[in-house]
Parts: C-alpha cells; structure tokens; sequence
C-alpha cells in the first residue's frame, strides 16, 4: 500500500506547497529580468529559519544569483534571476499558457458541438 504523503520525491524541498511559493515568485522575477535586483520576497514567503536554505540551493543550482544591498542604511540580502532562471521561469510560466490554451479549445469544441446538435434539433427526424 503506498502512504500519502506531500513530499517532492527525489528532491531537497521539503513539500509541494514550498515548491509551489519558489515557482510563483521565480515566475514573478521573469517581469524585472535582468536589471532589478529584489529582497524581502522569500523572507514574505517562507519562515526565517528555511529562507537561507532555500536562497543557498537555488544559488547552488544557478537559478539566482545573490547580492549584498544596502538599503536605508541596513544591510539585506537581495537576489536577481541568472540566465538559467529566467529560463526555467519562462517554462513554468508557459506550461500555465498551455493549460489554459487546452481548457480553451475543449470549451470550444463543447460549445460548436451543442450548436450542431442544437441546430440538427431543429428539423424533424420522421
């Protein structure tokens, strides 16, 4: 019998829900890409004690890359997309297009295939 459970298999991320933060604010950064720099954002997202974990594996695998920036005159840690993020951003955010296309075609479909049968409805079968 196989457990539920909402672990990422094969991966480093603790849950699906962690996973699904790091890809919304990735697609997020595609907008700034490549000049802003950003900060604060996966401390909104995630609790103090994981931020640095998740900042230092996605450094790790290239995604962002990490920046000391002073603002008003206190020192955060502030991150941009690398070009191999912006690519993984844009995959993420296509595949959401892709979806939504399908749902648009089936809705389609239903719509003209309800019209024909409506239509044929109209004539008298004997």
């Amino acid at each position: 019998m196989v457990e539920e459970t909402n672990q990422v298999m094969g991966d480093r991320l603790k849950d699906i829900e962690m996973y699904n933060r790091i890809k919304l604010i990735l697609i997020d950064f595609l907008r700034g890409y490549p000049a802003y720099k950003y900060y604060g954002i996966f401390e909104t997202y995630f609790k103090p004690e994981i931020v640095n974990e998740i900042l230092e594996q996605l450094r790790q695998d290239e995604i962002i890359k990490l920046w000391k920036l002073n603002i008003e005159g206190k020192e955060v840690i502030g991150y941009s997309l690398t070009g191999k993020g912006a690519q993984l951003a844009s995959s993420l955010r296509t595949k959401k297009r892709i979806d939504i296309g399908i749902i648009l075609v089936a809705m389609s479909v239903v719509i003209g295939l309800a019209h024909y049968l409506l239509a044929y409805a109209q004539f008298p079968i004997f």
